[in-house]
This record gives C-alpha cells, structure tokens and sequence, in this order.
C-alpha cells in the first residue's frame, strides 16, 4: 500500500465585489463554453474600468494590501505559508523567488523588505512574467521587486519548458514532454555571483524540479551557513516524471548539512505535496 500524499489547502484570498457577485449568480446557470467565457471577459473589463486600472484589491490577514490584474482576480495565498514567510523577513533582506508565477508572495516580500531590500522574481514564461510585471507596478513596487526572465536549473544556458495553460504549474519539461518554448536558465549559484548578492531568503516553487535547484545553489547553501532562510515546495507526486526521488533530494540535503523541518502539524513533511517547508541545519 503506498503512502498518501497530503496536500495544503488553508488559503486565503479577497472576498468578491457585488457586481462580482452579481455577475456569477448570472452566469451561473450557463454553464460552461463561449457564452460564460465572454462573459468572464466582460466581467474583467467591467472591474478594470470601475477600478481605474489600479488593479483589484486582496487584503490579507495583517493587514497587507496586494492589488491585482482582474483577469488574477481569483488569486489565493496558503495561510500556513504566508505566516512563516512573514515571520522569517525583515526589512533590507535580499530574497529569491524562484518561480515566482503572477508574484503573489514576491509582492508580499517587496512589501516586508521595503526599499531597502530586493526582491528577484523568477518567472521564464513571457505571458505570465508580464502579468507579474504588471502587478509589481500596480503595487508600487519597481525596483523593489526585479523580475528575471529565466527559469532556475542546475545549469546555465537554454531549456524547454512545459506549459499547461493553467497559471501556477509551468514546468521545466521532462524527458517526456515534447514544448515548443524554450527558456533561458541559470543557477542560483551564477545568479548571485553575477549580481554580487548573498540572499537572505529564498523560496522554491518548481513543481517537481526542486533537486535541479538546489544542486544548483551547493555554493550559496554552504557560504551562507547561519544566515540564510530556505524554504521549498516538494511535490513527490511529480518527481517520477523527473527521474528523481525522495532519497536523490535527501541525499544532496545530507551532502549540504541540511534537513527538511517538519510542520508544526507534525506530518510526514515528505508526503505534504506543494507545501513551503524550511530547510534547517542539521
């Protein structure tokens, strides 16, 4: 019998507006197929005109006000992850957002590290990097957060890079899959070097190429020995499809002094799927 893979799910987002409302009770008994999807069009450029293109607004728990695209309008954040993420910054801090997606946690820690800090969101696919580009100058965050056109690998150069169409589980491809778009790639390791930074903080989300990452940043993991807060997404379920597994990540953690740190829940933190753990010194 194989082990059940858990998956988080305490999230949170912004409540809708009452023409939002309005509108779903409406489209609600169309179902799917072009009529809602226009009306799902319709709907964005209704919010876009009421909010004079400022974007919509998500508040969350402290008191944080991110705003949005429309057409982002249904954007969520994981309570457990916002927490820790907040708890673990401070103002000036460097950080790495390694797929960084629409910048839903990048904005947050453009907001916790302020001007003094800086913020690298990672993001390789042009339609979504735009989008996240748009949403760093609706919250007043150029040059605060710095979007970077690559996707983060084990080596530098070129790679081809899946898409699903569904915002948030972008992939570098695997043997598998056949993509027609290929990325620029660099390590976290060339990165710093290149931009003389030693980060702070970094975040990992790479839907199942999270061994690439860190076997691409052995030199900053080690320099930055006390210093420097980790945290990952793993997503065992996918693993497979990269030929890798559980014990491949725990051996490259072993090699770097590291550990994954168990959640306050106290689950197995090898089988919570698409859950920010921090790495820990052993």
């Amino acid at each position: 019998m194989s082990a059940r893979i858990t998956v988080g799910a305490s999230m949170a987002g912004r409540r809708p507006s009452a023409l939002e409302r309005l509108c779903r009770a409406l489209a609600g008994p169309l179902g799917p197929g072009p009529i809602r999807s226009a009306a799902g069009h319709l709907l964005e450029k209704a919010l876009e005109a009421a909010t004079g293109g400022r974007g919509v607004k998500c508040r969350l728990p402290e008191g944080e006000v991110v705003r949005v695209s429309p057409r982002y309008r249904h954007a969520t954040w994981n309570l457990d992850e916002y927490r820790s993420f907040r708890s673990s910054l401070r103002p000036g801090a460097v950080v790495l957002d390694i797929g960084a997606n629409l910048g839903g946690y990048a904005l947050l820690f453009g907001q916790w590290v302020g001007p003094a800090g800086r913020v690298y969101a990672f993001e390789p696919v042009p339609e979504i990097r735009a989008a996240l580009e748009r949403h760093i100058a609706l919250n007043n965050l150029t040059g605060i957060v710095v979007p970077v056109a690559a996707a983060v690998a084990d080596t530098s150069g070129q790679a081809r890079f899946a898409t699903s169409g569904m915002h948030g589980i972008s992939r570098l491809a695997t043997r598998e899959q056949s993509s027609p778009l290929v990325v620029d790639t660099t390590t976290i390791d060339d990165f710093c070097t290149r931009e003389s930074i030693q980060p702070d903080f970094i975040k990992i989300d790479v839907e199942g190429a999270e061994l690439g990452v860190i076997r691409g940043a052995r030199n900053t993991l080690r320099a930055c020995v006390n210093g420097l807060t980790v945290f990952v997404e793993l997503h065992p379920s996918l693993w497979p499809a990269f030929g890798i597994s559980r014990e491949n990540i725990e051996a490259e953690l072993a090699s770097l002094g590291l550990d994954v740190e168990p959640p306050a829940s106290g689950e197995d933190p090898w089988l919570l799927e698409g859950v920010a753990l921090r790495l820990r010194r052993r």
